[in-house]
């Protein structure tokens, strides 16, 4: 079995060693991708990382979406005691909690996370940027970084995608 990860969404796949150099269609994202030729491995143990690095979390997606979370929780507190309070406040609030519940699953190493999912929250962050600006940068910080970085890089997990 070839386990790889999609080069366009970077979602975990496996293949079978059959399909080896074929052209496939990612079942995630539905865009084109080839089955890596599997190389020969010298047996021994796995190559050891520095301590800590062993899932490269991108900070250029992780720095934005926490600090709009927390932009977004102070924000939701001042925003609360004014006369449009709830208005405001409760989207912002229920925003800074899906920020959270975000950036732990980047974080996680067994959580696999959907880009789309990513850019849904960019997506609402950019929409809260009409009552303030910092969660308005964040989300065109995310969106236009997004496809240039592995959100799933180094993750193991049991959640991978197989081809038919």
């Amino acid at each position: 079995m070839i386990r790889y990860n999609c080069p366009h969404c970077g979602a975990a796949l496996e293949a079978q060693d059959s399909l080896s150099g074929q052209d496939q269609t990612c079942p995630v994202c539905q865009q084109r991708t080839i089955v890596p030729v599997p190389t020969t491995r010298v047996a021994g143990p796995p190559p050891i990382g520095p301590v800590g690095k062993s899932r490269q979390v991108p900070q250029i997606i992780m720095i934005p979406l926490l600090v709009s979370a927390i932009w977004n929780c102070a924000a939701a507190v001042g925003y609360f005691f004014t006369c449009i309070g709830v208005v405001i406040a409760v989207p912002l609030i229920i925003l800074a909690i899906y920020e959270f519940k975000l950036y732990v699953d980047l974080t996680n190493q067994q959580q696999i996370v959907d880009p789309a999912r990513v850019r849904k929250i960019a997506i609402c962050e950019i929409i809260a940027g009409l009552v303030s600006l910092v969660p308005l940068v964040a989300g065109v910080i995310i969106l236009t970084n997004l496809p240039s970085v592995d959100i799933n890089k180094g993750k193991s997990s049991q959640q991978q995608t197989s081809w038919q």
